[in-house]
């Protein structure tokens, strides 16, 4: 056993003693009470009252140190001084009965005698309860209050009283050797209540601990799920601003079609798609006809609300997805159309330009027609991945040139 424990349960044993006092106290007042009460006849009143107040001021002491003790909130920082008030209280307190007993022994009969041994007896034995927290306690107590009574006892010239005081000493040997027991379980049951209670805070301080750890990581995560909703939220808001940003990367800012560096990616994806399933790739490049003249008599601004409504035209055409209506250059547009020969190919840029003239849009200074129109350039192959897409537009081009050679506002298809 370490030097702590002892420390702590020699404590544990002061709160025992000191805690019972006020019982024992009380029940060693009524059992003087009722002894000098039995006795009155066999004493003197004033050895009575002598007496009396000798065990009233002891046991009045005795109180006044176990309030103190009971009230006092250091008690544990000087506990040899508290237990050495104890034992002194202890000490006087067997003197005080033994030297009572003894006076009774002297003055009485037989009869009372053997009364007298048996209350000093079950002092004794009661004394082996309460003190059964400490062994010296009780030696201290037991001692003075047989010893006297035992001695005169076997003193006596009586041989059955002699035979008493041999039990009597014979009786104190037996109670010390059981309360030598008593105080031995008592230090176990103590060292163990103290084991049991210190597992106890250890078990309530990880209890606490695991409480708090699992806060912390409760935190941590709710932490941890609130930064990945914001790092989705800022990877979706960066997702929506990149697409804008491409979507107007490819979008013509006039007339919200696509641009011509969209026109050259999906015409570079398309040729290259052609190529390995050797199917039909056809470009329409159109222009409007006579468009300098138009924007020099109506202003730009009419300009561009023709180069729009024409744009969003050519652009329904685009119809399948793989379709790319896009804005080319200045007033020339292209739409590329994937899996087309050139017979459908130049159907649907017939109707383009039909619908175009059906706009009707004034041109009153256009030696064409006095309605905006459009001529076409039409040519469909079938893409070679050593060529390069850039042969389409020169081909459709020519065919534009072609149209416009032979007085506009018509669709040619280039062949080689």
């Amino acid at each position: 056993m370490t030097i702590a424990m002892q420390k702590r349960i020699k404590a544990r044993r002061l709160d025992i003693l000191y805690g019972q006092s006020y019982s024992n106290l009380f029940l060693l007042a009524l059992l003087a009470i009722s002894m000098t009460f039995v006795f009155r006849n066999h004493l003197s009143q004033a050895s009575i009252i002598a007496w009396l107040l000798v065990f009233t001021s002891s046991t009045g002491l005795r109180l006044y140190r176990s309030y103190t003790f009971l009230n006092s909130e250091n008690t544990s920082s000087n506990p040899d001084y508290w237990f050495s008030w104890h034992l002194a209280g202890v000490i006087i307190s067997g003197l005080i009965w033994g030297g009572f007993i003894l006076l009774l022994a002297q003055t009485a009969d037989p009869t009372y005698l053997g009364l007298v041994t048996i209350c000093a007896a079950g002092l004794c034995a009661g004394a082996a309860t309460v003190y059964s927290a400490s062994l010296i306690s009780f030696l201290l107590f037991s001692i003075p209050l047989l010893s006297p009574i035992g001695g005169f006892l076997v003193l006596s010239e009586y041989p059955a009283i002699c035979a008493l005081g041999y039990f009597v000493f014979l009786f104190l040997i037996t109670i010390i050797a059981i309360s030598y027991r008593l105080n031995k379980t008592m230090t176990s049951s103590l060292g163990l209540q103290i084991e049991k209670e210190d597992l106890l805070a250890a078990l309530e301080t990880e209890k606490q601990q695991v409480i708090d750890a699992n806060k912390n990581l409760e935190q941590d995560i709710q932490k941890k799920i609130q930064t990945e909703a914001k790092l989705l939220y800022e990877k979706k808001s960066a997702e929506d601003i990149s697409e804008k940003l491409r979507a107007l990367s490819t979008q013509d800012g006039l007339t919200g079609i696509n641009n011509r560096r969209r026109f050259d990616e999906a015409l570079y994806d398309e040729w290259y798609r052609a190529a390995r399933q050797s199917s039909h790739l056809s470009l329409i490049i159109c222009d409007i006809d006579k468009f300098k003249e138009y924007n020099d008599t109506h202003g730009h601004l009419a300009g561009d609300k023709c180069l729009t409504r024409i744009a969003h035209l050519i652009d329904d055409y685009a119809r399948r997805t793989a379709d790319v209506a896009a804005r080319f250059g200045g007033e020339e547009f292209a739409i590329i159309l994937p899996d087309t020969d050139d017979e459908d190919a130049k159907i649907i840029a017939e109707h383009m330009r039909v619908a175009i003239f059906d706009l009707a849009l004034p041109h009153g200074v256009s030696s064409v027609a006095d309605v905006v129109t459009a001529s076409f350039g039409v040519h469909t192959t079938i893409p070679e991945k050593n060529i390069l897409p850039d042969i389409l537009i020169d081909y459709a081009d020519k065919a534009l040139y072609q149209a416009k050679g032979q007085g506009r506002n018509r669709v040619v298809t280039y062949k080689r």
